[in-house]
């Protein structure tokens, strides 16, 4: 309803607009649709000349990963879930 009375404003004003107004009106619309599609057409061109990274395929030259010893010296011991973890996973 708001959009009707909007048009119906806009429809008095320009009646009593001569035609010099609606000349300037007219190219006041024109110049703002210009830079619109001025702004459009930078914006999309940055856009396409920097996409985001890129995702590349494994080289060919790595292989399986290593496997490392979990008893060697300083790396901790896997442990079992304990009976507060198994309790918290029931209650979920």
């Amino acid at each position: 309803m708001i959009w009707y009375s909007a048009l119906w404003h806009l429809l008095g004003v320009l009646t009593e607009v001569g035609p010099a107004g609606l000349l300037a009106g007219t190219a006041a619309a024109a110049g703002l649709l210009l830079a619109v599609a001025l702004a459009v057409r930078v914006l999309r061109r940055g856009a396409v000349a920097a996409p985001g990274p890129r995702i590349t395929p494994p080289l060919p030259t790595m292989g399986v990963p290593r496997h490392r010893d979990p008893d060697a010296q300083g790396r901790p011991r896997p442990r079992a879930p304990t009976a507060a973890r198994a309790a918290a996973r029931a209650l979920r």
